[in-house]
């Protein structure tokens, strides 16, 4: 059996040891560890389903769960140090996560190519954009591990939004004023058809207009399917102060992902020899 070819059972048996250790006896960070284990095993789960939606072999889906398993690792040390889990008052929690599997020496079982590979995504899941110098293997694979972190997260502020309280309130509003407005940049983003700029962001309904706004990341025909059979999109829109810059917002993620939907414009996403992905 050549190295990184081997089932990953060891390396989630490591993450569960790893991630209980910081759980201890205090509720608050008892719960905001657990929703990180269990956020982790969700992600595993929906890079599968993408992944054997876009034909991958055996050797690439080893390598595609191993992410997904270890993209959050360093959100443990960022809640121990911090107690919060955002980044812009913390860490950079991709960059943290690739530092503790290096210092882990946790691929020493996969080849040196599998391992750059790894510790990349992982360090740039979290990330605006995927790097434009991002060679053909290192895109496809970060584009799919940051496809299925997004449809978790979705699954999580939905439910929160809808009073099914899962995480902490400031993990998911970011302690942001739960003003019912949404500032003038943050409508000026998501009407060009682009990324709100978290420096934007001034109101809890502004961090929901950015998570509808990540329906313009995704990549994987896939994902656009279990995104809108879930839709994560009317839910946040139903979340949103009745105005009408909330459903100028709206009708412009969804007349985005109709499109997609509809075969309307070639996907990002490559694979790992370069072809394009058609789901």
């Amino acid at each position: 059996m050549r190295p990184g070819q081997e089932d990953i059972s060891r390396y989630t048996a490591w993450f569960r040891t790893y991630a209980k250790g910081f759980c201890g006896e205090d509720g608050q960070v008892w719960e905001a560890c657990s929703l990180k284990t269990r956020h982790t095993f969700r992600v595993m789960g929906e890079i599968g389903v993408l992944g054997k939606s876009l034909f991958l072999s055996s050797r690439e889906m080893r390598l595609a769960r191993m992410m997904a398993l270890l993209h959050d690792v360093g959100r443990f040390t960022q809640y121990a140090r911090f107690k919060t889990f955002v980044d812009a008052v913390s860490v950079d929690h991709g960059d943290e996560s690739a530092e503790i599997i290096a210092k882990e020496n946790l691929l020493e079982d996969f080849s040196d190519c599998e391992r750059r590979l790894i510790l990349y995504c992982v360090k740039w899941h979290n990330k605006k954009e995927v790097p434009a110098d991002a060679s053909p293997e290192e895109e496809f694979f970060l584009r799919l591990l940051r496809d299925a972190d997004k449809l978790d997260i979705w699954r999580v502020v939905c439910a929160h939004y809808n009073g099914k309280r899962e995480a902490p309130k400031e993990t998911v509003e970011l302690g942001l004023p739960g003003d019912q407005s949404i500032s003038q940049n943050v409508h000026k983003d998501i009407m060009a058809g682009g990324i709100v700029n978290s420096l934007d962001l001034k109101t809890a309904p502004d961090f929901m207009v950015l998570q509808m706004g990540w329906v313009f990341d995704l990549n994987i025909d896939k994902s656009f399917m279990l995104l809108n059979k879930r839709a994560y999109l009317e839910k946040i829109a139903r979340a949103l102060p009745p105005c009408r810059e909330a459903e100028e917002i709206y009708q412009k993620v969804r007349s985005y992902l109709d499109a997609r939907l509809q075969g309307k414009r070639e996907t990002k996403a490559v694979s790992a020899t370069g072809d394009a992905n058609n789901g």
